[in-house]
């Protein structure tokens, strides 16, 4: 087989390739020419991380501000693991409802300087999408997360402390390549000027 007839035969296999791969997406060219030229790019909100003094606990809130139903997830992280705790996953909130989540960390060792202290967890979060559901449902909620007291007087009446609001930021979570994605790392990209990022945009 000549050099050439082998050249040819190659061309045609990876022609064959592309057109498999499109017939198996299920995609239309449109998107595949959209996910070929642009990053994936995964909208999240962030938390910083908390360390909490005795008696305290994190109320985290989301409000739905769509006109349509949204899911989303709440993840809850150590201050040092980069896998979740647990989640707690918000299917189909309804426009306009806000849903809350109340966490109390376990007391575990703090260690300052020479010193080790009992204290609750520090801990971090993300609101994110729920895998395979919308990756943009962050742009349709509102979300705040607060530091909270219970308090009890001499006679044993709880009342609730003055919250704490602490503060958020926008992130895309995305990959370092290009879609197909297949080498590289994800990284965090909290640059203001990137969320929320628009199919429009160049």
């Amino acid at each position: 087989m000549s050099k050439t007839l082998i050249v040819v035969v190659l061309v045609i296999a990876s022609v064959a390739g592309v057109v498999a791969w499109r017939a198996t997406s299920g995609l239309p060219d449109e998107e595949l020419i959209y996910a070929d030229t642009h990053p994936l790019s995964v909208p999240v909100i962030v938390t910083p991380s908390l360390q909490l003094a005795r008696g305290q606990m994190i109320v985290y809130k989301a409000s739905n501000v769509a006109m349509g139903p949204a899911s989303f997830r709440l993840q809850v992280y150590s201050e040092t693991d980069g896998i979740p705790m647990f989640y707690k996953d918000f299917p189909k909130v309804p426009a306009g409802h806000t849903v809350t989540y109340v966490y109390e960390p376990p007391v575990a060792p703090l260690q300052l300087g020479e010193t080790t202290v009992e204290a609750p967890q520090a801990v971090r979060a993300t609101f994110m999408p729920i895998p395979q559901v919308d990756h943009n449902v962050i742009r349709q909620i509102v979300a705040n997360v607060q530091i909270m007291r219970v308090s009890q007087d001499a006679k044993g009446v709880s009342t609730l402390d003055t919250p704490t609001i602490v503060p958020l930021e926008h992130c895309n979570f995305e990959p370092r390549g290009r879609v197909p994605y297949i080498f590289g790392g994800w990284y965090w990209n909290c640059a203001p000027a990137v969320y929320p990022l628009k199919r429009n945009q160049p």
